[in-house]
């Protein structure tokens, strides 16, 4: 199973996300709802119900995860080389005549 990938931010409070991990007093807790608050300030409750009411602007340091991307599909070298082949042929062949 492979580990999701991570990266490490620093957002405005604003700018923050669901399923954003922060570091609270060296503790790491997921954020699992936000709700803005009178006075240009926000509500960050986390997983374990424990909350931070920060100011939307202050700057802070997320880990969030970025959703990997399916690889492109890989086309078999052999095909590749007979479908090379083949075309080759076809030019060879129309211009003989």
């Amino acid at each position: 199973m492979e580990r999701p990938q991570t990266t490490a931010l620093t957002v405005t409070v604003g700018d923050v996300r669901t399923e954003d991990v922060i570091a609270v007093g060296g503790i790491l807790r997921t954020v699992v709802d936000m709700r803005d608050i009178v006075g240009d300030r926000k509500k960050l409750e986390f997983d374990d119900r424990n909350f931070l009411i920060l100011p939307r602007n202050l700057p802070i340091a997320v880990t969030r995860r970025i959703p990997r991307s399916p690889a492109p599909a890989r086309r078999h070298a052999r095909s590749v080389r007979a479908a090379t082949t083949a075309a080759r042929f076809v030019n060879y062949r129309a211009s003989a005549r």
